[in-house]
């Protein structure tokens, strides 16, 4: 069953966030989807937030979701392309404590939104403007139609 999983979830854009020592893991599809050649290596929250849209503060919402004790997370934000525009994402997952060392872990998946979207499930510095996905996530083998 792990086996079918893996390979599944592998064209999808997955993080894996060790919200503790700040070292996230991206999935080759999420480096794709922004232009960048897969690493499979862990990487500073803090290279991520040199891509992030200046009104978006990701950091700031994972915080008040482990402040509130919420598993559940659901944002969206705005990530840089390499070619200077924006993808508008939604990440949703669940924040886990790791078995050994009780760190807090985000393991979530990215859907993404077309290249001028602003997206805002989860209002970010007070708007109000509703993202609204442009096709489904292009990840695990389905299509790219209308939501």
């Amino acid at each position: 069953m792990a086996g079918h999983l893996t390979e599944a979830l592998s064209a999808c854009p997955v993080w894996r966030w060790n919200l503790a020592r700040g070292h996230v893991h991206w999935s080759g599809a999420m480096y794709r989807i922004l232009g960048r050649m897969p690493l499979d290596e862990t990487m500073a929250y803090r290279t991520i937030a040199q891509s992030l849209h200046p009104d978006d503060d990701l950091r700031a919402s994972v915080d008040r979701h482990l402040r509130d004790g919420r598993r559940e997370f659901d944002q969206s934000f705005r990530l840089r392309h390499t070619d200077g525009h924006w993808i508008g994402m939604r990440l949703r997952g669940h924040i886990t404590r790791d078995k050994e060392t009780a760190e807090p872990l985000l393991t979530a998946i990215a859907a993404v939104g077309s290249r001028r979207s602003h997206p805002r499930s989860t209002p970010m510095r007070g708007s109000a403007t509703p993202w609204r996905p442009s096709r489904k996530p292009s990840c695990c083998g389905t299509t790219r139609t209308a939501w």
